[in-house]
């Protein structure tokens, strides 16, 4: 069985391959589409590897085929310079076997929009336009450092994913400060309409001021819809800390994302640190030829300065790769108590430095992928 690249090419978002475990007949027994694009994390943009699409003919599987893929497309991720990969998996238990652990959640939250009563009704948004682009991408990419995982977005074709969907745009004193995407869906039932809803895809704001406009902006609905849901408040809490009637507010909370460090060193060196001094060693004794080893991360005076260590040294923790990818993205919201609950851990020492490292991060994705 051969591993083969059956499709490749590059646009101005992403560089994809379409891989193959090819036979020596030409049979394609397994494939699986991957792409290079940047993502959020610490601040700045890092290079990801993307998955999907990831299939074998049931009468072919348990061959080890996806598994050969996998390894072949991580040992190219790491020798491309990509710092993690990412995935939606079917179950997370099967790719925790290939090192990917849950880091982001898909959290959808309901309410009546007559109680968004915290804000006045009034509108000050203005309905996108085209001329309204370089506004967007600013107020997106403002949005999206101060986030883990949201995409890099650079075209006009990156904020029309959504079929009906409408933009408005929130200025501040002339200046863009967010945006709200949304969809609404009525039905007509004998003279009047019913079940109304609004949408919200996309919620993007840089200040507490914007966010309140576009509140407001969403109460300009109330006697037409009955509802607005919120898509995915994982990577944005401030929408539900500013919502105040939580007993008339309903949750789904769907496992969405997983994550496999593909590049120890390059994420702890862009992970974002606390403005105390401080220090971690942690040690990853299993793994790709990226992953696994030693190493101390030491942070304060606004930088954060990694190193390996020699594989004999002592360390405060050392992490499974599933453990490692999930502290990295903040999933958990740590406690020295709790921290040594989390499965893949060994704590040694220095529970309160880890905590300090890794804390708990907005993280999540608008779009599948």
């Amino acid at each position: 069985m051969e591993i083969k690249i059956l499709e490749s090419g590059k646009n101005s978002v992403s560089e994809y391959f379409r891989m193959g475990a090819v036979d020596g007949e030409g049979e394609i027994y397994s494939k699986g589409n991957f792409r290079y694009r940047n993502t959020a994390f610490g601040g700045c943009m890092i290079k990801t590897m993307t998955a999907g699409g990831i299939a074998t003919p049931v009468h072919l599987r348990r061959g080890g085929n996806v598994r050969k893929i996998f390894e072949f497309m991580h040992q190219k991720a790491y020798s491309d310079g990509v710092g993690v990969a990412i995935l939606h998996p079917f179950s997370f238990a099967y790719y925790n076997k290939f090192g990917y652990e849950k880091m982001a959640d898909h959290i959808i939250a309901r309410v009546p929009i007559r109680y968004v009563d915290f804000v006045p009704r009034r509108c000050t948004l203005k309905p996108y336009s085209e001329d309204m682009l370089s506004d967007v991408i600013e107020v997106y990419g403002k949005f999206a450092r101060e986030r883990y995982l949201l995409f890099e977005r650079k075209t006009a074709e990156q904020f029309n994913a959504y079929k009906d969907a409408m933009t408005y745009v929130c200025y501040i004193d002339g200046k863009a400060e967010g945006y709200i995407t949304f969809t609404t869906e009525k039905r007509l039932e004998i003279n009047h309409f019913e079940d109304g809803v609004m949408r919200v895809k996309e919620m993007v704001y840089t200040c507490p001021e914007a966010l309140r406009e576009l509140f407001s902006f969403i109460r300009m609905y109330e006697g037409e819809l009955e509802d607005v849901e919120f898509a995915n408040l994982s990577m944005t809490p401030d929408v539900d800390m500013m919502m105040r009637n939580y007993t008339h507010t309903s949750y789904r909370i769907l496992p969405d994302i997983a994550a496999k460090i593909i590049n120890t060193e390059m994420m702890l060196t862009a992970l974002s640190h606390p403005a105390s001094e401080g220090k971690l060693s942690l040690s990853i004794p299993e793994g790709d030829d990226g992953v696994r080893g030693n190493y101390l991360a030491e942070w304060g005076g606004n930088d954060i300065r990694v190193k390996r260590l020699s594989e004999k040294c002592d360390t405060d923790l050392t992490l499974t790769p599933c453990a490692l990818a999930r502290l990295t993205y903040g999933y958990d919201n740590l406690t020295p108590l709790t921290l040594p609950y989390l499965t893949g851990i060994e704590v040694s020492s220095n529970a309160e430095g880890a905590c300090a490292l890794f804390t708990k991060k907005p993280v999540g994705l608008f779009e599948h992928f």
